[in-house]
């Protein structure tokens, strides 16, 4: 019977042996292997190893990888409870476990863009990547103050709690920022996450939700005087509240003042971030007309204070030259002043213009002169009221009567004094003259027959001319209450008889009347003494 070598068996025993291992230790080296050295410098390799790291949410799960000696480690926050995580990349894939404990399970996550697919057992979810938002001048939480500074690329700054100031330097890892904070020799460890639940300033065991402080600049504006006023930035009202204005902090202001009666200030100035500045304003006073001052305005007419009035009188009546520039910048200005039926110079009274005209002309200059800043937004022109016209000439009558009730009520007191005839130069009166025919007497004569210059004659103890004579001058007020005619005052140079030239006499017309007999004279209202 031929026996069966039992070398040969033990030779391959021996070669199977041998070959297990080395089969052994081939695994070895497949396990130990993390690729080839070119894959370890591929920077597209490295991009997407790197596309892992970060921090992921979704519904009920919350993941932090962080890379470490190319596998990846972390955390997973699943129910509220936070686990353990490690795994390395398969192919496209990234398969790991997550341990509670002695207990473990398995999950594997595929990332595309900013979404990481998460699978473990039966269970998916789609988590999304997780950045810090823009990191940049103050956040807070109740108890923590921290300080950014504006370094590009860095992350710096100071960290304020319980009263202490720290330093800190910090950099970004893995979707969150990580960083120490320092006061003296001591230094402690932070991280900044951005959680569910919102950015978290994480140290030890403490943990707060912080929120970005808004950057805002305050600015105290102090006036000397202390006035109201307006403030403008670019043109824009701005709203503030005693004096106290916010506005971004670090933006450039380009600043506007402006008070009733004050020249404008102006300034530009930029307000620190989440910082003060104070503009004091010495304010200037505008040389708007004055109670107390006489007053040229940009026609040429002068006005003059009227002690026991709160107005500036024009010293004369309205001339053709006045009228003739309100009408050449208006439109619908009716054209009867042109043709007042005799010959006149520009520096005539205007006549043939109704009350509605008068009225007209004065609203036209108030809002001409507020343009340019001639005269105060509380200043107008106007015609002078009965009253105000009693003052100027001379009268103390009673302001409680109409006009009508008033009228040549105060026998022989002229605008020239109480003296009749009228003395020479007393105004332009028509010719006045006694008896008839050659033996005829005259006893005044002006040497006008219409309409003379202003300011032909004396002024009074005001400084007026032409209170009595030239033109009959409309006024503000009614005739009486019947309110159908309108007050007119001073005579003209069509009449002569003693009782019309009376300073008390008034006349009456519709307010729509035009008589080469009538002009007015304006008055500056709303004039303020110093």
């Amino acid at each position: 019977m031929r026996q069966t070598p039992v070398c040969r068996y033990a030779t391959r025993s021996g070669a199977l042996a041998s070959a297990a291992v080395s089969l052994l230790r081939l695994s070895a080296v497949i396990l130990l292997w993390t690729g080839p050295a070119w894959a370890q410098d591929n920077p597209f390799e490295q991009a997407a190893q790197q596309s892992y790291a970060g921090r992921f949410q979704g519904e009920g799960v919350e993941l932090r990888l962080i890379p470490e000696a190319g596998r990846w480690k972390g955390t997973v926050l699943l129910k509220g409870k936070s686990l353990a995580v490690e795994a390395e990349a398969k192919g496209t894939a990234l398969e790991g476990r997550y341990v509670d404990g002695e207990q473990s399970w398995p999950f594997t996550g595929i990332v595309n863009g900013d979404r990481f697919t998460f699978t473990s057992g039966t269970f998916t979810a789609t988590l999304t990547r997780q950045r810090l938002p823009k990191l940049e001048g103050r956040w807070r939480s109740e108890r923590v103050l921290i300080i950014f500074d504006h370094t590009p690329g860095k992350f710096g700054g100071r960290i304020q709690y319980g009263g202490a100031d720290y330093t800190f330097a910090a950099e970004e890892k893995a979707g969150d920022l990580e960083g120490v904070f320092k006061l003296g020799d001591k230094s402690f460890p932070f991280r900044l996450a951005n959680e569910t639940r919102g950015v978290v300033f994480n140290s030890g065991s403490f943990a707060e939700v912080i929120t970005p402080v808004p950057n805002q600049g305050t600015l105290r504006v102090q006036t000397t005087p202390a006035v109201s006023f307006t403030l403008r930035n670019g043109g824009e009202a701005v709203a503030g509240h005693d004096g106290v204005y916010i506005f971004p902090g670090g933006q450039a202001l380009t600043l506007e003042l402006s008070a009733k009666g004050y020249q404008p200030a102006r300034t530009n100035l930029s307000l620190p971030d989440y910082g003060e500045s104070t503009w004091t304003v010495k304010l200037e006073v505008l040389p708007y007309p004055r109670l107390e001052q006489p007053w040229t305005n940009s026609l040429g007419m002068k006005l003059a204070p009227v002690a026991g009035t709160k107005v500036l009188f024009g010293v004369w009546d309205v001339r053709v030259k006045d009228y003739a520039a309100y009408a050449a910048a208006s439109s619908g200005v009716d054209g009867s002043w042109k043709e007042p039926g005799f010959a006149q110079a520009e520096t005539h009274p205007v006549v043939k213009v109704s009350w509605d005209d008068a009225k007209a002309f004065c609203q036209w200059l108030t809002k001409a002169e507020r343009a340019k800043n001639l005269i105060g937004g509380e200043q107008e022109y106007r015609l002078p009221t009965d009253a105000e016209w009693s003052v100027a000439v001379g009268l103390n009558e009673s302001s409680s009567d109409t006009p009508a009730s008033k009228s040549m009520k105060v026998p022989g007191v002229y605008p020239w004094g109480t003296q009749w005839p009228p003395p020479t130069g007393a105004g332009n009166y028509a010719k006045l003259s006694e008896g008839k025919g050659k033996k005829a007497t005259v006893l005044y004569d002006d040497g006008y027959e219409y309409t003379s210059p202003v300011g032909s004659f004396k002024a009074n103890q005001f400084g007026l001319y032409d209170m009595g004579g030239n033109v009959w001058q409309w006024c503000e007020d009614w005739y009486d209450d019947e309110l159908i005619y309108l007050v007119l005052r001073g005579a003209s140079w069509g009449l002569n008889h003693p009782v019309r030239l009376l300073s008390s006499c008034r006349y009456c017309v519709t307010p729509d009347g035009r008589i080469n007999r009538i002009g007015f004279r304006c008055v500056l209202g709303g004039v303020a003494s110093r």
